[in-house]
């Protein structure tokens, strides 16, 4: 299998030599590294040259010719890949020496098609502070069928089949659940993977999630006991988003299994259905707080019945109950 690195980068000059250096040291080379800038203008592309003109794997460094963003970025990364297997990359990370062939491994299944790994988080010095993820939790979501409907790992855990991009013209057509935006390159192969294949989890910390004042996105702190509890205990705010999304992707499972055949086809719409459940479900939700009391203690009954579930992502947790009857009465 050839293996493509997609890295996108912006304004990474303090951190892309190190990050380059380590991807072209480990132990399974890739084929190829493809870079898309998003129009730095601290050096980053001068450095990038200057080390693809030496490097032992072929570096291909592309200039985009208007800013594009975080996710749009690496998709352009992805979609200038030739690789079978492509691993999204961050421009201030450190790869382990075995990351490419650690993660290959998972792709003997074939029916694999997409895998993930843990990470250290560590300072700007590279001293570990941490462990990106709990290995029990991913390890559930890997098993977890139907899958979990909204979680996605970090895009620079993940590696993935090329296959799975023949889908990505759908991709405007899937929302986030909480900002109604295109779901970005880390959410959209990780929905693809686990609709028409199977994930794989692999615990190892292969990568050194780097913290330090100009990231993206960071790794965050872990939430108090306190917090969890309150979180866990209070519904989300955002459930007009939450139907939306969740009927635009059942839509879009369902334009992938009229473009699909056999296992894949029926497991599309098996999930598609699940999606139009979801947001059936957060709707009777919302008319608990609403209109005449006997159509709320309705809409509450039918939830009693159908609507919350214990440790199931598909349902609301039993915690909400005292809360949604609390809405009955204030209406």
């Amino acid at each position: 299998m050839r293996v493509s690195v997609a890295l996108a980068t912006f304004n990474g000059a303090p951190f892309i030599a190190r990050q380059l250096e380590t991807i072209l040291a480990q132990t399974r080379p890739p084929d190829e590294i493809v870079i898309t800038d998003d129009g730095s203008s601290d050096g980053t592309v001068d450095v990038l040259e200057a080390l693809a003109a030496r490097a032992p794997s072929p570096i291909r460094v592309h200039r985009n010719a208007e800013r594009l963003g975080y996710g749009d970025n690496f998709l352009r990364a992805a979609g200038l890949c030739s690789g079978d297997i492509l691993f999204f990359c961050d421009q201030d990370d450190v790869w382990g020496p075995e990351k490419i062939a650690r993660m290959l491994a998972c792709f003997d299944d074939p029916e694999v098609l997409l895998a993930w790994h843990n990470a250290a988080i560590t300072d700007q010095d590279e001293v570990r502070l941490g462990a990106l993820q709990d290995p029990r939790f991913e390890t559930a979501l890997v098993g977890h069928d139907p899958p979990h409907p909204w979680q996605h790992p970090h895009g620079f855990t993940q590696a993935f089949r090329r296959e799975l991009m023949r889908f990505d013209d759908l991709r405007a057509g899937c929302r986030d659940h909480k900002t109604d935006a295109p779901l970005t390159h880390e959410q959209w192969y990780v929905f693809l993977a686990r609709v028409l294949g199977r994930t794989a989890y692999v615990p190892e910390e292969l990568t050194l999630y780097r913290q330090h004042g100009a990231n993206v996105f960071g790794a965050g702190r872990r939430s108090g006991l306190f917090r969890r509890v309150r979180a866990r205990l209070s519904p989300p705010a955002d459930s007009a988003a939450r139907i939306a999304a969740a009927r635009m992707r059942a839509e879009t499972l369902q334009q992938i299994a009229a473009r699909s055949a056999g296992a894949q086809a029926a497991r599309a719409r098996c999930i598609a259905a699940h999606y139009a459940a979801l947001a059936e479900r957060w709707s009777r939700r919302e008319l608990i707080g609403r209109g005449p009391i006997g159509q709320r203690l309705a809409s509450m009954e039918r939830a009693l019945r159908d609507d919350y579930g214990r440790n199931d992502p598909w349902r609301f947790p039993g915690s909400w109950i005292a809360l949604d009857l609390v809405r009955i009465v204030a209406g």
